[in-house]
């Protein structure tokens, strides 16, 4: 699956949550939906995730994704209630570029992921800093903290003070805002992952010689989606084709 086809698989979900509840639904339930924090008009998401899946399949560069979005909802007749400000769906500059930018990014990291399942040239992975960060987080102590939770079967495929990890490792999920097991694993935090290879693995005592490492669980669209109580039925035909 393509990062663009990741994005367009997505099904909206037109409820206005906020960043906490968002946290609080399933990895699996986000991992199927299409959606915005505090954002409940169809239409908006339909525009965002339309613009993100051309961004993502190169039709677009990010100045023209965010442009496509302004024209698209100005067109609908949008009108911010505080025009320039971050609830501004049509003229925050910063807000545009993060969501865009968040879910293009999560479209690749969820296609590196699978493209990278049960490889047993590069059966692990490195977790470093791809981009400067205005706030960096100490990605170590997350680490470490991630990896004292894990049960001892899921902490012999990790290691305690080097962030590198057996790609099925559920540290991945651990250190991750959104329980996903490929980055981006926070907003706008910089990192990223690389690969590691078999001889490397092993001499790092994540695999034993011969060993053969294990493909691994889906990212998610395997899962049966199930909403939440409450939610929307089926959104009508013009609003899915919108992300065509």
């Amino acid at each position: 699956m393509t990062p663009a086809e990741y994005i367009r698989r997505k099904s909206i979900y037109p409820v206005a949550l906020t960043t906490e509840q968002v946290d609080a639904l399933s990895q699996e339930f986000r991992e199927a939906s299409a959606w915005i924090v505090g954002q409940n008009e169809a239409y908006i998401i339909a525009a965002y995730y339309r613009a993100a899946a051309k961004l993502a399949e190169g039709k677009l560069s990010a100045t023209e994704a965010r442009r496509l979005v302004r024209e698209t909802l100005r067109a609908a007749g949008y009108q911010a209630e505080k025009p320039g400000s971050w609830t501004d769906m049509a003229g925050g500059t910063a807000r545009q570029r993060l969501i865009l930018e968040t879910n293009v990014n999560k479209a690749a990291g969820y296609a590196w992921h699978e493209s990278v399942r049960g490889d047993v040239g590069n059966p692990a992975q490195e977790l470093v800093r791809f981009e400067n960060a205005r706030e960096p987080r100490d990605w170590k102590t997350r680490w470490r903290n991630a990896w004292a939770s894990l049960p001892a079967s899921e902490r012999r495929k990790a290691l305690p003070d080097r962030m590198i990890a057996l790609t099925d490792c559920a540290i991945w999920r651990a250190i991750s805002r959104w329980g996903d097991p490929y980055p981006p694993f926070d907003y706008n935090s910089g990192m990223d992952v690389v690969p590691v290879d078999y001889e490397t693995a092993v001499s790092l005592s994540l695999l034993r010689e011969g060993e053969v490492p294990e493909r691994g669980e889906s990212a998610g669209f395997g899962y049966k989606r199930e909403l939440p109580e409450g939610a929307p039925g089926e959104i009508e035909s013009w609003i899915k084709e919108a992300l065509q």
